[in-house]
């Protein structure tokens, strides 16, 4: 059933009765119980904390080889290497000159190096660069390694190379460190395991939203409902069921679906939270014209720049000329940044908004939001401050685990807020014999329930 009423007066607004007041019962959110749903974010927070423990306790990420540089004659410096026993779960490959000063200093380097990448013997791939000079600029109170990024290398589908490297330098130093570092393989199936788990999560919680919400129509959906389901589903891919293929059968085809699935689910996440908040503005009202036009542009721009980015960047890494085109992967991440500090503002201003204008019967679903939305939000920024400053997500799984972990469980909270809420017997008094009563039937679905 829809109905308008407009009024002749401009003082009035135009009132939007969407589908029947039995939609007002259909999500567990809408229960306003908050008691329970401050009991199911504690729910969720303590599996976080389980995670972060199992995090704690897996292997390290990478693992890494030095080889010292010796500077004879004080400029020059060749070496040769050879690297035996890599394979595809190692994942990647990537080399760093480092070098160390406790004093103000002004290093330039310059460089080469020839690559020979071999598999079951037999040479299938080189790669060659020559740098003539990397400005390096070190203040006195930095006397830390400052590694640069050379080479990196994606497709890890050889099992031996042999390196090839001379240094060079604009002033007198007496070493340099070359710094080899590879996936670690007990960290490749530890996520292989953590990530099955989640799939297995995610596709059950679809499966199960789905067929709830089946029982009724779908013009008696919500739209945080509608939206939810791609956004799980999305979920999913992000958490790439087909890491198995790419660990044991890499290829470039691989490496690409999974940098553009993943530009896919980050920019429709923040679309749906932009929809999210906004739309508490409008319950009961007409939305405004251009309500999703907006959000869907800066959907399709987000998602165009990220995955373009992410491409060139593969792109790079899986050549054999890898960075030659630094400065545009670097126009790249400033155009990413500038999408990203806008969606924060845009963000801000629709929660702003929503909190003026929401009505009583939706505040406490704004309430609700912001409380787990800040909740996610906090434990994604300590932990990218904290993996800076503790060595322990450096050493452990808890790197991966973090941000993995935050972004799932927080995206089957929402899932959770919007599942169908005793569906069946909404669709009871709907089916009735009074079609005239169906606007009514929602309405006592919770008083029914109490008794």
């Amino acid at each position: 059933m829809n109905s308008n009423i407009t009024s002749s007066s401009d003082d009035m607004i135009e009132i939007q009765i969407e589908e029947s007041l039995g939609r007002e019962t259909l999500m567990a959110i809408d229960s306003a119980n908050f008691r329970e749903d401050i009991f199911s974010i504690i729910g969720f927070l303590i599996i976080l904390v389980l995670t972060t423990v199992a995090g704690i306790m897996g292997p390290p990420p990478d693992e890494f080889k030095e080889n010292v540089f010796i500077f004879e004659d004080n400029l020059k410096s060749y070496k040769k290497l050879e690297l035996n026993g890599t394979n595809p779960v190692n994942r990647f490959l990537k080399l760093y000159l480092c070098y160390e000063s406790d004093k103000k200093t002004y290093l330039s380097i310059g460089y080469s190096y020839i690559i020979n990448f071999q598999r079951k013997g037999e040479t299938i791939r080189k790669s060659t660069k020559q740098d003539q000079g990397i400005p390096i600029i070190f203040s006195e109170s930095r006397n830390q390694y400052e590694p640069h990024l050379i080479f990196i290398e994606k497709l890890v589908d050889f099992d031996f190379l042999s390196l090839e490297i001379s240094v060079q330098t604009n002033v007198s130093i007496d070493e340099m460190v070359l710094r080899i570092e590879t996936g670690f393989r007990d960290h490749s199936m530890y996520q292989l395991y953590f990530r099955s788990v989640f799939i297995f999560i995610n596709i059950s919680f679809m499966l199960f939203f789905v067929f709830r919400l089946s029982a009724v129509s779908f013009s008696f959906w919500h739209l945080e409902q509608k939206m939810t389901i791609p956004l799980i589903l999305f979920l999913i891919f992000y958490n790439n069921p087909l890491y198995y293929f790419q660990l044991y059968y890499p290829s470039k085809f691989l490496v690409y679906c999974e940098t553009i699935l993943s530009s896919l689910f980050v920019s429709y996440f923040r679309f749906y939270l932009l929809v999210l908040f906004n739309s508490l503005r409008f319950k009961n009202r007409k939305t405004d014209k251009c309500f999703f036009m907006p959000k869907i542009i800066f959907l399709f721009v987000n998602f165009l720049f990220s995955a373009i980015k992410g491409v060139y960047f593969d792109e790079l890494s899986l050549s054999p000329y890898s960075f030659s085109g630094s400065n545009i992967i670097n126009s790249l991440n400033w155009i990413e940044n500038a999408i990203f500090y806008v969606f924060c503002l845009w963000s801000v201003y629709s929660i702003i908004l929503a909190g003026r204008d929401v009505d009583i019967t939706e505040r406490y679903k704004f309430l609700i939001y912001i409380i787990s939305g800040v909740l996610a939000l906090i434990l994604l920024v300590m932990s990218k401050i904290l993996s800076e400053l503790m060595p322990i997500f450096s050493t452990t799984s808890l790197g991966f685990v973090t941000s993995f972990s935050v972004e799932n469980v927080f995206i089957l909270l929402m899932a959770y807020f919007h599942w169908p809420y005793e569906v069946l017997q909404d669709q009871s008094y709907l089916d009735g014999e009074d079609p005239n009563n169906a606007a009514l039937a929602g309405f006592y679905v919770n008083e029914a329930s109490d008794e």
